[in-house]
């Protein structure tokens, strides 16, 4: 049975009536939980394409690896060269030619997307996607799978070229988020705590983007993140970018290491090279190897050009209402978020007073102060800054004095 839905610019596209309430179980699912996701791709493969401009007639493929019923390459085929076209002023021949693949290893799946995208000049495929990565190299693969993306980590690096994007989104978070310990130390080959920690949903990140990294390692090349979601809709998503050669690998694997829980704080810290114990509380809680955890990625977590170039791109005249609500609260958080140096590992939570301050409050002391502060989209009743602990503390004891 299928039903009709209509998405950013598209409309009546036919999609399996079971919608988001059985998704990977059935053919042409739907998965009305996950726009965000999808108007986040298309932005991000639209500031991609604009980029490639800057190389006149090299034609931009982009491969939607697990398609279902296809909405989300149906958009990028739409949507990127309207808002290209929007963001540079320029004729239709001035941006690169988009071939868009869709691709599902169900053949119900397959011929809902054959359906869907009828006279749009769109590839159809019926492939296995690990198959498809190791044969075909692509300058932006979407990968979206029921359960676990760490199965298909290799399978994307494997031919990926220089410059290409990634957007990963996986749905494992029993695993990613640490609250089965023993699942992650075997698919992400991270040490996690058995408890899970307040700042679990950016580690959750964290987790993801180290084991990318090992797997680009494995085939001569690094990665740089563009940006990370994690949503309460039961999805982590990150977006990467590729870069080949064993500098670039290098660059990337320096910034996955372990780290430590500074027992007085409660926050999270990296561990230099030497350090014996925590620089948060000056040595009060020893960071010994029993106490070390991951190894996960500890680099930034944002490019700041390309989600200002996204967010650019949301609020174009005659297409700002193909994105949701949602999208654009996300993208200024995103944003501002970006703005925070990276120096702290993770954000920490306004608790250091009986009564909790307005968080705009701490984050005016913070930045009166010299620090850098921002909200975190990971928990709305946090912030992100590069104040350490003890400055954190006295600018939310300030904030309670007034």
């Amino acid at each position: 049975m299928t039903t009709r839905v209509s998405e950013g610019s598209l409309d009546s596209l036919q999609v399996c009536d079971a919608l988001a309430t059985r998704p990977g179980s059935v053919s042409g699912f739907y998965n009305v939980k996950q726009v965000v996701r999808r108007d986040l791709c298309v932005l991000s493969c639209a500031v991609a394409l604009r980029r490639r401009c800057r190389m006149p007639g090299l034609p931009f493929h982009a491969l939607d690896a697990f398609a279902s019923s296809g909405v989300q390459g149906i958009r990028l085929a739409n949507e990127c060269p309207l808002l290209v076209r929007g963001a540079i002023g320029m004729p239709p021949s001035a941006v690169p030619p988009l071939k868009v693949t869709l691709n599902d290893e169900d053949a119900v799946a397959s011929n809902l997307c054959a359906s869907n995208a009828s006279g749009s000049g769109i590839s159809i495929l019926q492939r296995n996607a690990a198959a498809l990565l190791h044969e075909q190299s692509f300058d932006a693969s979407l990968l979206d799978p029921f359960g676990s993306v760490a199965l298909y980590l290799d399978a994307c690096m494997a031919k990926a070229p220089h410059g290409s994007t990634l957007e990963l989104t996986t749905t494992d978070l029993e695993a990613v988020y640490g609250a089965r310990p023993d699942i992650t130390r075997r698919t992400y080959a991270a040490r996690v705590p058995a408890k899970r920690p307040f700042f679990f949903r950016e580690l959750g990140v964290r987790v993801l983007i180290g084991a990318a990294v090992r797997a680009a390692n494995r085939h001569g090349r690094g990665i740089i993140p563009l940006f990370v979601v994690s949503s309460d809709e039961h999805w982590v998503h990150v977006s990467l970018r590729v870069e080949k050669g064993g500098r670039a690998a290098d660059l990337a694997e320096a910034n996955v290491r372990r780290f430590c829980i500074c027992k007085s704080y409660g926050t999270g810290f990296a561990m230099p090279l030497g350090t014996t114990a925590c620089q948060d509380c000056n040595g009060m809680c020893p960071a010994s190897e029993g106490s070390q955890y991951g190894p996960v990625w500890l680099g930034p977590l944002y490019d700041r050009s390309w989600l200002e170039e996204m967010a650019a791109m949301s609020v174009l005249p005659n297409t700002a209402n193909w994105f949701s609500k949602k999208t654009h609260k996300l993208l200024q958080t995103l944003v501002g978020e970006a703005q925070v140096p990276p120096e702290r590992l993770f954000y920490q939570r306004p608790a250091a007073a009986n009564s909790l301050p307005k968080l705009a409050h701490v984050m005016r002391e913070l930045r009166e102060s010299g620090f850098v502060a921002a909200r975190t989209h990971f928990d709305p009743l946090a912030i992100r800054t590069d104040a350490p602990p003890r400055e954190f503390d006295a600018a939310v004891r300030r904030a309670c004095s007034e």
